[in-house]
């Protein structure tokens, strides 16, 4: 019997996320929530879809993964499909801590068992996705600003560096991942889950003969 599930409410931010402007950017303010003369000058701006499009391509690899990573696991989790848990979990596994004491999960045969397990047991994901996210952004502020352009105080996001940033946007919902390429990509509208037409129908092939598989396994 194929399991029901929901489609998870893809949200974006009320609230402007903001970075320091680089030298030439355009911007949209002053940090006028930080204290002293200095940091109380710097310009802010507010990150665009066109800043999220050029600085997810050029994120450290390491970092790059870990948050596709985690965008899959969550995904898998609000979806509730086993099959994408556990293909999501073979990939989170190797870039987070190890689940227990003396485990080695980047290890094939140990990440293979882990998966499988945690995919069983959906939960698992919840505290991953939630402590990991959390970790990712801990240098982010909340503050209230006030805009000249707009001529208003507004609370919002004050990140340290474009990296936390992109996280944040990411984790809101701004950057989703294919699930069948596994490549980010910035939705155009509520609901895009793919990054095209093609991969959709690709992969929705890919999951009913996986789940064929494992009817017909003993």
């Amino acid at each position: 019997m194929q399991q029901k599930t929901t489609s998870p409410l893809h949200t974006v931010s009320p609230l402007p996320v903001l970075v320091i402007a680089r030298e030439g950017d355009p911007f949209s303010g002053l940090a006028n929530f930080y204290s002293g003369a200095t940091r109380g000058t710097q310009k802010v701006r507010s990150i665009t879809k066109k800043d999220l499009k050029r600085e997810i391509s050029i994120l450290d690899h390491g970092d790059r993964a870990f948050l596709l990573a985690i965008l899959e696991l969550k995904k898998a989790y609000e979806i509730r499909d086993q099959f994408d848990l556990r293909r999501s979990w073979e990939k989170a596994l190797p870039l987070l801590p190890s689940p227990w004491p003396g485990s080695r999960a980047d290890e094939i045969e140990q990440r293979e068992f882990f998966a499988t397990f945690f995919s069983q047991t959906p939960d698992w994901a919840k505290f991953a996705v939630a402590q990991s996210s959390t970790k990712a952004l801990e240098d982010a502020r909340f503050v209230l600003w006030f805009s000249d352009k707009e001529q208003r105080f507004s609370p919002a996001v004050y990140c340290p560096n474009l990296k936390t940033a992109v996280f944040l946007k990411a984790f809101l919902g701004e950057i989703h991942v294919c699930p069948h390429c596994s490549k980010p990509f910035i939705p155009s509208h509520k609901g895009s889950d793919y990054c095209s037409p093609e991969h959709r129908e690709r992969y929705r092939l890919i999951r009913w003969r996986a789940r064929k598989r494992a009817e017909a396994a003993p």
